[in-house]
């Protein structure tokens, strides 16, 4: 697995002062650039969202750190164990932030910040989230800066929460800034897809613009070489070696492109039709990841307090009403593992289709973080303690995965902010949310 390399006394910040203008073309320069992997391709993120807590006892793994066995809700995501990060006994500090569990949790999950009240008991999250704050850094290059998707995020709810509201919104641009999610697959292709192609098309312009920046850096770098002495010269040199593999890789970097098939328009709000809903966002996100037209991403699996019924698993009540049941109940836990279960076994094929795809000696799975969060961690509860996440990829070296790491003590969320900041190349991130009363990110996560 690559790892980021780091260029001893000759400093990247200091090259950088040196370069000048050679700052515009870092996130295509892996040596110049904290925020691209060692091999050249970028780093990429996608946040998933599925609510309603779990049943811890069924989720946990057990084992050891690095020798662990997978749940029965994780077991579909076995043969990808060795691309895992779980973290156990994580808590959404929601303490002195407006609105109920399932409030709190959704508006603070990516954003780390405590709901406003905007009027008329009108709750938002209280300020931009994760993903949109690493895309304001590694998404400028692309042609969307961050993509949102939603499966049915505004019905589904009961009566009182039904329509656009902090339980259907994960995403923020800034303080009660939610940002409206595509819900039609249909439409998403339309607007990501319909333009690309070859000759004159969306593939032509991304050779292009790496091959115009990877020029621009060599005259650059021949710049400013004389201002160096010999050890730092054999830097620049390696900085030079490191762009001509770039300039041969360039064409085959996106060689993998291909414009997916969504197949027909199907009802975006039909109950039946969340399975192959779930599979034509996945395909689009890693087609999207692929064509390097976005390295950021979120798809969210309906809303919180969602009514959606698994018929597919045989189930004829609404998931909220499930997820408040008596899960001493075996009938009813049942239930609610059967769900997350089936979440899992979407992450499983999401893994799958990003593993199938080559990148330099790896895959983009290897250059890929995902993570997958819930707004609770009990549904009958409400609480936001024991709150499950799940992490899949490498994220271009910086994260070392097969690992099962468990904070009986707590963990409080925040750290896993600062953490997905680290492992998209934003090192200096210390805090994250209005909400985060600690510093740094997890420990010995990346």
């Amino acid at each position: 697995m690559p790892h980021s390399i780091r260029t001893g006394r000759c400093s990247r910040r200091s090259l950088l002062a040196g370069l000048g203008a050679a700052g515009a073309v870092a996130p295509f320069v892996p040596l110049l650039d904290s925020h691209a992997t060692s091999n050249g391709f970028p780093t990429r993120l996608l946040t998933l969202f599925s609510g309603g807590g779990t049943y811890y006892p069924q989720w946990a793994p057990q084992g050891s750190e690095h020798d662990f066995t997978l749940s029965p809700i994780l077991e579909p995501l076995t043969p990808y164990q060795d691309h895992l990060v779980i973290l156990g006994h994580v808590r959404i500090q929601g303490s002195g932030s407006p609105g109920d569990g399932h409030q709190k949790g959704t508006g603070m999950l990516w954003t780390g910040s405590s709901l406003v009240d905007v009027g008329d008991d009108v709750l938002w999250g209280g300020g931009i989230s994760v993903d949109q704050h690493i895309a304001q850094t590694i998404g400028t290059d692309t042609r969307f800066p961050s993509l949102e998707c939603a499966i049915q995020p505004n019905v589904g709810g009961s009566a009182a929460v039904g329509g656009p509201s902090v339980w259907s919104r994960t995403i923020y641009a800034g303080s009660a800034q939610p940002i409206v999610p595509e819900v039609d697959p249909i439409a998403l292709f339309d607007r990501v897809f319909s333009d690309v192609g070859s000759g004159d098309g969306q593939l032509d312009e991304i050779r292009a613009r790496r091959r115009s920046v990877l020029d621009a850096v060599h005259h650059q770098l021949d710049a400013v070489a004389a201002r160096y002495g010999t050890e730092d010269q054999h830097k620049l040199q390696a900085h030079l070696d490191s762009i001509r593999a770039l300039e041969l890789r360039n064409e085959a970097a996106v060689a993998d492109c291909s414009i997916p098939s969504v197949g027909n328009a199907i009802d975006p709000d039909a109950n039946e039709n969340f399975p192959a809903l779930s599979r034509m966002f996945i395909d689009q996100i890693v087609q999207a990841f692929a064509c390097d037209l976005t390295r950021v991403a979120s798809l969210q699996w309906a809303r919180s307090v969602a009514n959606t019924r698994f018929e597919w698993l045989g189930h004829d009540q609404g998931h909220h009403e499930i997820s408040h049941l008596d899960l001493n109940k075996g009938y009813n836990r049942d239930k609610v593992i059967e769900i997350n279960r089936w979440f899992a076994t979407e992450l499983a094929y999401l893994i799958e289709q990003l593993a199938a795809i080559p990148e330099g000696d790896g895959t983009m799975l290897d250059n890929t973080l995902i993570v997958w969060g819930n707004e609770l961690g009990n549904g009958p509860s409400h609480k936001t303690r024991d709150v499950p996440f799940v992490l899949a990829g490498g994220a271009g070296g910086r994260l070392t995965t097969g690992r099962w790491l468990d904070f009986p003590d707590e963990l409080r969320h925040h750290r896993l902010l600062v953490s997905i900041c680290h492992a998209l190349g934003l090192e200096d991130q210390a805090t994250f949310g209005d909400a985060d009363s600690g510093s740094g990110g997890v420990p010995g996560l990346t």
